[in-house]
C-alpha cells in the first residue's frame, strides 16, 4: 500500500493506492482511495493560528499589565532603600527585601512572556530567538550548543518564524534528552529565495526502532512543516549524530 497527500490547486487530498489480487495472487490492477482532508487541515492550522494569538495576547498582557506593576514596586522599593541606606531603623532590611522580591518576580514573569513569545514580530527575530535559545542550552545542561548564521536571515512572516523555531526547539529538546550529545549546533542560512535551517548533534545517533517520544516529536515537526509549506528530513548516523533539515522556498 502506498498512500500521500496530493494538492490540486487550493485542495488537498489524501490518496491509498491498494494492489488487487487474484485468486492465485497474480497481481491484477490497483485501487485508489481518494479523502478530500481541505477542510480538515484548513481547521487544524485555524487551531494552531488561535493557539499563537492566545499566546501573543496573553504575553502582551503580562508584559503592560503585571510587568509595569512589578516594575513600579521594585523602583519605588529601591527609592526608598536608598533614603533608609544610612539610618539604622529595622524597616531597610523588609524594604531591601521587598525590592529583591519584586525583581525576582519580574525576572520570571519575563521568563514565562519568553516561553509565551518566544519569537519577536520582527524580521530578524528568528534569529535572535534561536541564539537565545542556544545560550540557554549551553547554560542550563551544560551542552555546547552553537548557532550558526553567518548572514542576516530576514522572515517579514511571523507564522513562519514562530513554526520555524518551534521546529528548532522540538529538534534541540530531543538531542538534549535522548542523544547523549556532547554538542549542538543550529545552523541558519538564505540563499536567494532558499531557506535551509539545520538542527545538528553528535550524539549516538537514532536506534534501528526510534522511542516514542521522538516520533511525536517528529510528527509535530512535519505538521508544522507542512502548514509554512516547508520539507523537512532528518539524517541519523549511529555513533555519530542526527541532523534534522528545513528547506523552504519563497519566504
Amino acid at each position: 500500500m502506498q498512500s500521500g497527500e496530493v494538492k490540486a490547486g487550493k485542495m488537498l487530498f489524501f490518496i491509498m493506492t491498494y494492489p488487487v489480487l487474484d485468486e492465485s495472487g497474480e497481481f491484477i490492477g490497483l485501487v485508489q482511495v481518494i479523502r478530500d482532508i481541505t477542510e480538515q487541515k484548513y481547521l487544524e492550522r485555524e487551531i494552531l493560528d488561535i493557539s499563537t494569538r492566545e499566546r501573543k495576547e496573553i504575553g502582551n498582557e503580562l508584559h503592560d499589565g503585571l510587568g509595569q506593576i512589578l516594575t513600579g514596586i521594585s523602583f519605588m522599593a529601591n527609592a526608598l532603600n536608598s533614603k533608609l541606606k544610612n539610618e539604622v531603623t529595622q524597616i531597610a532590611p523588609i524594604v531591601n527585601n521587598i525590592e529583591y522580591q519584586s525583581k525576582k518576580a519580574l525576572a520570571m514573569m519575563r521568563g514565562i512572556i519568553n516561553g509565551l513569545c518566544p519569537v519577536n514580530e520582527d524580521p530578524r527575530g528568528l534569529m535572535s530567538a534561536l541564539e537565545r535559545m542556544a545560550n540557554d542550552v549551553t547554560s542550563i545542561y551544560g551542552i555546547s550548543c552553537e548557532y550558526n548564521c553567518l548572514e542576516s536571515v530576514s522572515i517579514d512572516n511571523y507564522e513562519i518564524s514562530n513554526n520555524l523555531f518551534f521546529i528548532a526547539q522540538e529538534s534541540v529538546s530531543n538531542a538534549v534528552k535522548h542523544s547523549k550529545c556532547k554538542s549542538i549546533t543550529i545552523c541558519l542560512k538564505k540563499q536567494r529565495d532558499k531557506f535551509h535551517m539545520e538542527i545538528k548533534d553528535d550524539g549516538i545517533g537514532l536506534p534501528e526502532e526510534p522511542i516514542s517520544s521522538f516520533c511525536r516529536g517528529l510528527k509535530i515537526m512535519k505538521y508544522r512543516a507542512s502548514i509554512i509549506g516547508a520539507d523537512i528530513e532528518y539524517v541519523s548516523v549511529k555513533g555519530e549524530g542526527t541532523s534534522i533539515i528545513v528547506l523552504m522556498s519563497d519566504i
